[in-house]
């Protein structure tokens, strides 16, 4: 997923520097968060290879509040774009790119939790169905609001790794897999509403 994520960024950046999309100013509200983005990004991953769970943590969530208010900034799959492009190449990478950070965040949280000696004892099966849930409708009600079928389908694909990991450790399907399950089967319709349905049918807007 980053290999996607990185060429649909490298995709904005070129697209921004464009005499055409630079005087957008959806490009322009973008761009300041953008930049911001990449050295939360580059500090996260430093950070995850040296090992330091807890500035990992802080770094994942300033990137994940960063992309949400760039996301809000751009208004994104509901302003009307400047040119065709703009759907393709502001909206679609950061609707993508925060979909997969929202995964990531909880991912990232659960690791943080386990290094502080939290694993969550007897709760951890009904605590981790609640975060597929959790995730499951973050990716829904982006795509009743906005129609955004790209966050939806990386919410889809993160929640599936999570049903294979728990099929692949549990030898079966145990309550986990069944609720990644049930997640990305509603978000793949979801996605596929969102796609399909014109955006005046969107719901609360």
């Amino acid at each position: 997923m980053w290999g996607l994520i990185y060429l649909l960024l490298a995709g904005f950046a070129v697209h921004q520097l464009l005499s055409r999309s630079a005087a957008s100013p959806r490009v322009a509200a973008a761009r300041p968060w953008f930049v911001l983005s990449c050295l939360l990004n580059a500090g996260w991953l430093v950070a995850w290879h040296a090992l330091a769970i807890a500035v990992s943590e802080v770094l994942m969530v300033g990137l994940l509040v960063t992309l949400i208010v760039l996301y809000l900034r751009i208004d994104a799959w509901r302003a009307r774009p400047s040119e065709p492009l703009e759907r393709w190449l502001l909206d679609l990478p950061f609707s993508v790119y925060l979909g997969w950070i929202s995964v990531a965040t909880m991912a990232n949280t659960a690791v943080f939790m386990v290094s502080l000696g939290f694993d969550g004892g007897d709760a951890a099966v009904p605590i981790t169905v609640v975060m597929v849930t959790a995730a499951a409708a973050l990716g829904i009600l982006g795509a009743a609001t906005r129609h955004d079928w790209g966050y939806t389908l990386v919410i889809a694909w993160g929640l599936g790794g999570v049903m294979a990991a728990r099929l692949t450790e549990d030898g079966g399907w145990g309550a986990i897999a069944v609720a990644a399950l049930v997640a990305v089967v509603a978000l793949a319709g979801a996605a596929v509403y969102a796609a399909a349905r014109p955006r005046r049918s969107a719901l609360f807007g």
